[in-house]
C-alpha cells in the first residue's frame, strides 16, 4: 500500500521552482506607464531622469513586480494548489531599471509553516538584472487548501 504524501510535504525549503528572463524594453516600459497612467518623464526622457539622479531614462518600479512574478517564472498553476487562498504579500525593490536590461526571476521556496491547524507556503521571487545585482525581492504567502 502507498502512503500518500501531503500537499504541504511536497513544499521543501530551498527549492527552485522555476526562473523567467524579460527585457525591459522603452516601448514595454512605456506601455506599463500608460497602462498605470503614470508618464513621468524619467521613464521616457534622459535629460529629466538625468536631473533626478538616474544615469538615463528608467523604468516604472512597478514593471519588474508585475512582469516578473512568480506566475511568468513558474506558471503559476503547476505550484499553487487549487484552492489556495493568497494572504500575504511583500515587495523590495532595491535598484532602478533601466531601459534594455535583462530581468531573471528566480523563484524558491522560503518559509512553510503551520499555524492554528493550517499550513502556509511562501514563495520568494528574486529579481537580478544582467549585472547580478539584485534589482527586486517579493514574497507571496499562500495559505494550502485542506486534505482530505
Amino acid at each position: 500500500m502507498f502512503k500518500k504524501t501531503s500537499l504541504y510535504d511536497q513544499f521543501e525549503l530551498g527549492k527552485e521552482l522555476g526562473q523567467s528572463v524579460i527585457f525591459a524594453t522603452r516601448d514595454v516600459a512605456l506601455a506599463y506607464a500608460r497602462v498605470t497612467e503614470d508618464m513621468d518623464p524619467i521613464y521616457y526622457d534622459d535629460a529629466a531622469a538625468q536631473a533626478c539622479g538616474y544615469e538615463r531614462a528608467v523604468v516604472p518600479s512597478g514593471f519588474h513586480i508585475q512582469y516578473t512574478a512568480m506566475k511568468w517564472a513558474t506558471g503559476q498553476q503547476l505550484y499553487v494548489p487549487q484552492g489556495s487562498v493568497h494572504v500575504r504579500q511583500n515587495y523590495e525593490i532595491f535598484r532602478e531599471v533601466y531601459h534594455g536590461d535583462r530581468l531573471i526571476t528566480k523563484v524558491t521556496i522560503s518559509d512553510k509553516y503551520i499555524k492554528r491547524d493550517r499550513k502556509y507556503v511562501t514563495y520568494r521571487c528574486t529579481v537580478i538584472n544582467q549585472r547580478d545585482e539584485i534589482v527586486a525581492i517579493s514574497e507571496f504567502t499562500n495559505l494550502l487548501p485542506e486534505e482530505e
